[in-house]
This record gives structure tokens, C-alpha cells and sequence, in this order.
């Protein structure tokens, strides 16, 4: 009889159990969301009744913040009505905002509570307030979390008026009316008739990249008749990637402004605050509410270099994001170590992919806690990984993966997602399996816990006792100026079933759907580093190489996929293995990880939510990806000649992809 080993009984009943259980739940709460419960913003569409709004011209800017009271938007339609007036004259109306309805001067009674289910139609019958002739009715919008919407309606089937977008003026302000519009949350971005394509840039490029390309397949062929791998040297790419971070740390940090990059204003106001001594509270700044650990260190950074007066402070201020990113190079070739001890080309080849991810280079360059935040959760990550795909929990090794959960908590909310997966793996382990007292496995738990409660959570308590709830997001502070909201304000389902506009138009793509969203910033700087518009680029950058990486990164991409499935068939396929539950831990958090960009583009649908930053920490879960998926293509070849050609095929693919991507931030 074949013997049952722990991992054989934890993996298919308590780790499936409970993959099962968060899967409902995620969905669940998705599907509350594109409802209209809990405030979602989700247009589902009406052929009888389309959500209508007033034209304003395009802007990425952000809205309402530092406003008491959100602008009045009016809506009108009018129709004349013969003589003989119904007996029923039913309107279905919905409006995203607080309003009022008139009709013919009289109001018109329904629920205006802000935080009503918006999405759902409310009905009135407005036969008693008709008259014979012309009739008008008017909706005034007042919408502090969006634009105004209104979507309805009027006087049924048979006769039905106001349920066209032509059918309606609106009227922004105290401005002139001009025809309503439909309302559409994919746009595309002006600036798009400057902004090069990757078409562009494969026509400036021709030549460079028929060389490159050649190279890359040269190489191949070659490496495959003496029998050699990409990526065998782990250690030479290790140091070619520091030597290239580096480079590119001293040579383009001066030409980057310290204002370029997402909120990087708001982070460097909390910078100098702590530089002098005060730590600010959330509702300080628009920046204040993170947590204060990377600001820390750059704010100690810069007083010291200061104080040594020997200038180029710019240079210390961007000094932990160099780092951060180089750590998640390290993390990367850790992982595919620990994973395939026995193949050195996997983790050479996820060293090197991990050192020219655009995303990574991205966040390197600019002012943003992301960095330092992928970093730990990273360390977190692989350090749980490991703990828990060994046959005994080590209380050290768990003890420094709570560490690292207490920085990453202390850095940006965003950890939570770590913190709260991480948990739930080691939870299993813990009371999984075993014949072990309680107070032993309560033990356990609570060693884990302590680190991360200890280093953080005087953090989170402050906030407990000065706000009244632990997370205070910028999104969410106590006081009417500081609500806001950024375009489009909503979404539409075919905003998460779409894709492509990043393969023709890259940036600003994140303005067409949620996936162009992703890409475009995980394979470049898709929002410009959230430069609102041309005039505002700060990046230097050459965007012409930058969109040839868009059309050179899709066979990567599907080397990622391929990969990804491998690594869950072999998670599943091996679950009796004692380190199954240490390889599935990483692509557990990376699909917690993409499930909560998409969770907050429905509680936020703002253009910058679905952004590849959010997740940097998956880079390491990416690069391993990627080199399992190499691997297994090469595998596959039946033939040596064969293989050589699949050699040479992505040696070309890869070396088009590291030219277009280093050429991209060196300019």
C-alpha cells in the first residue's frame, strides 16, 4: 500500500478546500460589484434605456478634489403631447449622483440618497402632472464619486421619449446646452496623434532590429550545435544586471525630474516632512496617508547626503528605488534556484528577464514606494514559499517571513494582499495535517504573526485612534474637500473584454480596456509615468523603442503562459511532493495579486487602477514563468534540428525584446 505523506492529505482536501471557498468569495464580491452593490460603478447596458452624459472635452486630470460640492450637470428632453392626456405616464429612470427631477416646473419625488443602488431603475407614473402641449422635464445632477449619468425611459413602450442620447441637452454649469452624448468610459487619448506606435518605431528601427534579430538566431543555432543553454551563466547575468542597473541609475537619473512618476509631488512633500522631524497623518497631503517606511529611508538618505554637502542629492533621493529594483532582480533568480536547483539556464534566464522588465526600469527611475513595496512582499513571498515546501514548519523561517510582511506593511496598503494569502497558506499548514495539541499549533501561529503585528502595526493603530479605522486611503479621508475621482469615473463590461489597442496605440491605452491597461504598463511606460499629456512628460525616454517593445514582448508573453500552465499542472500533478505547497504559494498570490487590480478598477474605475505597478511584486513569479515556459518549448522539440531552429527562433524573439527594452530607458 502506497504510503500517505502529509502533503498528500493537506494539499487535495484543506489547500482545494479553501482555493475553492477564496474563489467564491472573489467572485462573489466581483459580481457585487458590477451589481451596484457596495457603491460599484458599472454601467450595464440598456438597449431601451442607454446611459446618457454631457460632452466635456477629454482629460486625464483628476476631479472634485479640494471642491465642497461637485458641479451641477442639467439634463433635458421635452415633447408635445396631444390632446387627450394618458392615464399612465410611467418614467424609469436611474442616475449615478445625487439628484432632483422637475417636470414642468413640479418635482418629481424619488430616492436621492448618493449611496442608493444607482444602478437599479426607479419607477414614477407622471400622468397627473402632464399638460396638453409641450412638456418638459429636468434632471439635475450633483455627482461628487463620477460624472453625472442618467439613464431612462418615459412614457413606455408604445410612445417612448428620452431614451435616446439625441433625445437630451445637458448643460455643464452655468454653461450654454448642447446635445447630451452616450456614455462611453473607452476613449482614446488625444495625445495619440503625437505619441509614436509600434508601427512607427518598427520603420525608424528596420535595420537595428533585422540585425538584432539576426544575432539573436546566430546565437542560437550556435549554442544549440555545441550544446550550450541561454542563461547558464546565473552568476555573469546576475552581474550584468547590477552593472546595468547601475548604468543606468548614473546616467539617466539627472536627466529624470524628481517631480516624474505617479504622485511623486505628494511623495516628496511627505519626504520633507520627515526630513524635518513630523510625521504627518493622512489627511496631511495627498500622499500623507501612506505608510511611512520608504519615505523614512529617503528622508535619511537626504538629510545625510546633505549634511555631507557633497551635491548630487538627486542621486541619494532615487538611491532605495535603484536598489528595490535590483532586489527584485535577486528574488528572481532565488525563486527559479529554489525551484529548479538542477537547471542554472532557468535562473539565469529569470535574472535577466527581471533586469529589463519595463515596469521594474520604470519604477527604478522615478520617486514611488512601489518599489520598496514589491521588494518585501517579494522576500515574503519566496521566504513562505520555502518555508512551507519543506516537510517541518521552521519557526525561524517563518518568523523572517513575517518580517518581511511587517516592512511591506509599513510601506504601502497594498501588502494586505500578501499579508492575507500568506497567512491563509501558513494557516493550512498549520492546522492542515499533523496529530499536534492545539496550544501547539496556537503557538505557531501566533510566532508567525508577532514579527509583522510588532514592526507595523503601531502604524495601523495610530490610524485606529486618530480616524476611527486602521486603513485611511487617499481615496476615502474624513472631510468634504478631499473626496475625488479621476476620468472615466465608471466602466462598461466591454471595458474588461476588450483588447488590442495597445498593439496599435500603447499609451494611454489603459483609457480602452483593462487588459491594454496591463500590458501597456507592464511592458512599458504606458501612462508616461502619469504625465496627464504631452506638454507634462517628464520621462526621457525613447518612446519609438519603447513601442517596438509593445509588438516584441507578445512571444515573451506567451513563453509566460506557457509557463504559468506548467507550473499549475505541476503543482497539481505533484501535489503529494513535499514542496507542492511552496511552488503553488507564488502563483496563488500573483492571481490574488491580478484579481485585486481588477477588484479596484470596480470600486475605483479610474484610468490609473489597472497598472502593472500595482503588481510589480509578481515580477519574480514572471521571470520563473518565463524561463520554465523557454524550457518547455525547447523541450518539446523532438529532433536536435529541430530544436536548433526553435533555438535560434527564440533567440531572435529574445534578443529583439532586450534591445527594444534596454534601448528604451538608454536612450
Amino acid at each position: 500500500m502506497k504510503r500517505v505523506g502529509p502533503y498528500t492529505a493537506l494539499m487535495p482536501r484543506s489547500a482545494w478546500i479553501a482555493l475553492a471557498l477564496a474563489i467564491c468569495l472573489g467572485s462573489g464580491l466581483a459580481v457585487g460589484r458590477l451589481l451596484g452593490f457596495g457603491g460599484g460603478r458599472i454601467l450595464i447596458s440598456d438597449a431601451a434605456a442607454p446611459w446618457v452624459m454631457a460632452e466635456r472635452p477629454f482629460s486625464a486630470m483628476n476631479r472634485q478634489w479640494g471642491s465642497e460640492r461637485a458641479r451641477r450637470i442639467r439634463f433635458k428632453t421635452a415633447w408635445v403631447m396631444e390632446e387627450g392626456l394618458p392615464d399612465e405616464w410611467p418614467l424609469r429612470l436611474r442616475v449615478f449622483g445625487r439628484f432632483q427631477v422637475r417636470l414642468n416646473g413640479v418635482p418629481v419625488i424619488f430616492d436621492t440618497d448618493p449611496d442608493r443602488r444607482w444602478s437599479v431603475f426607479q419607477k414614477r407614473d407622471l400622468a397627473s402632472a402632464l399638460k396638453p402641449g409641450r412638456n418638459q422635464l429636468v434632471i439635475e445632477v450633483r455627482n461628487r464619486q463620477g460624472p453625472a449619468l442618467i439613464s431612462m425611459d418615459l412614457g413606455g413602450e408604445a410612445q417612448s421619449v428620452g431614451s435616446r442620447p439625441e433625445d437630451f441637452q445637458a448643460q455643464v454649469g452655468a454653461g450654454p446646452w448642447a446635445p447630451a452624448v452616450l456614455a462611453q468610459d473607452m476613449r482614446r487619448h488625444p495625445a495619440n496623434d503625437w505619441l509614436p506606435s509600434p508601427l512607427d518605431g518598427v520603420k525608424r528601427y528596420a535595420w537595428p532590429l533585422v540585425g538584432v534579430a539576426a544575432l539573436g538566431a546566430f546565437l542560437g543555432l550556435w549554442s544549440a550545435a555545441l550544446g550550450l543553454s541561454f542563461g547558464s551563466g546565473a552568476l555573469a547575468a546576475l552581474w550584468c544586471s547590477v552593472i546595468f542597473f547601475w548604468g543606468l541609475f548614473w546616467a539617466r537619473s539627472i536627466e529624470i525630474p524628481l517631480l516624474a512618476g505617479f504622485d511623486a509631488r505628494g511623495h516628496l512633500e511627505v519626504v520633507g516632512w520627515l526630513a524635518s522631524g513630523r510625521l504627518p497623518i493622512a489627511t496631511d497631503g495627498w500622499s500623507a496617508y501612506h505608510p511611512p517606511l520608504y519615505h523614512s529611508a529617503v528622508a535619511a538618505l537626504r538629510s545625510i547626503w546633505v549634511s555631507l554637502d557633497t551635491g548630487g542629492v538627486l542621486w541619494a533621493i532615487r538611491f532605495p528605488a535603484v536598489m528595490a529594483g535590483l532586489g527584485l532582480v535577486f528574488w528572481s533568480g532565488r525563486l527559479a534556484g529554489w525551484m529548479y536547483p538542477q537547471r542554472p539556464v532557468l535562473k539565469g534566464l529569470a535574472i535577466v528577464f527581471a533586469a529589463l522588465l519595463p515596469v521594474n526600469l520604470v519604477l527604478a527611475a522615478t520617486v514611488s514606494n512601489e518599489g520598496w513595496l514589491a521588494f518585501w512582499v517579494a522576500g515574503a513571498v519566496i521566504q513562505a514559499a520555502r518555508v512551507l515546501g519543506e516537510k517541518r514548519l521552521d519557526p525561524r523561517g517563518l518568523a523572517w517571513t513575517s518580517v518581511w510582511l511587517g516592512l511591506a506593511l509599513l510601506t504601502k496598503y497594498t501588502a494586505w494582499v500578501a499579508f492575507v494569502v500568506i497567512l491563509g497558506c501558513v494557516a493550512l499548514r498549520v492546522f492542515g495535517g499533523g496529530r499536534r495539541r492545539p496550544r501547539d499549533r496556537a503557538r505557531e501561529l501566533v510566532g508567525f504573526l508577532s514579527p509583522a503585528l510588532l514592526i507595523a502595526g503601531w502604524y495601523y493603530i495610530r490610524n485606529w485612534m486618530i480616524f476611527g479605522r486602521f486603513l485611511v486611503p487617499n481615496w476615502d479621508l474624513p472631510g468634504p474637500k478631499r473626496t475625488w475621482w479621476s476620468p472615466p469615473g465608471f466602466h462598461s463590461l466591454d471595458y474588461y473584454l476588450s483588447f488590442g489597442e495597445s498593439l496599435s496605440e500603447p499609451f494611454y491605452s489603459s483609457f480602452s480596456s483593462f487588459w491594454d491597461g496591463l500590458y501597456s504598463t507592464l511592458w512599458g511606460d504606458g501612462l508616461l509615468s502619469g504625465a496627464p499629456g504631452i506638454p507634462d512628460i517628464l520621462v526621457p525616454w525613447d518612446l519609438e523603442w519603447m513601442a517596438v517593445g509593445y509588438w516584441a514582448a507578445l512571444p515573451i508573453l506567451a513563453l509566460i503562459l506557457l509557463g504559468a500552465a506548467i507550473w499549475a499542472r505541476d503543482v497539481f500533478v505533484k501535489r503529494s511532493d513535499p514542496r507542492a505547497m511552496g511552488w503553488a504559494l507564488p502563483l496563488v498570490y500573483a492571481a490574488a495579486m491580478l484579481f485585486a487590480i481588477f477588484f479596484a478598477t470596480l470600486a475605483l474605475p479610474f484610468f490609473g487602477q489597472s497598472r502593472a505597478a500595482y503588481g510589480l511584486s509578481v515580477t519574480p513569479v514572471l521571470a520563473v514563468a518565463f524561463a520554465r515556459g523557454w524550457a518547455a518549448a525547447e523541450e518539446w522539440a523532438e529532433s536536435k534540428r529541430v530544436r536548433a531552429v526553435l533555438r535560434g527562433g527564440l533567440g531572435a524573439c529574445f534578443a529583439v525584446w532586450v534591445s527594444a527594452s534596454a534601448s528604451s530607458f538608454l536612450g
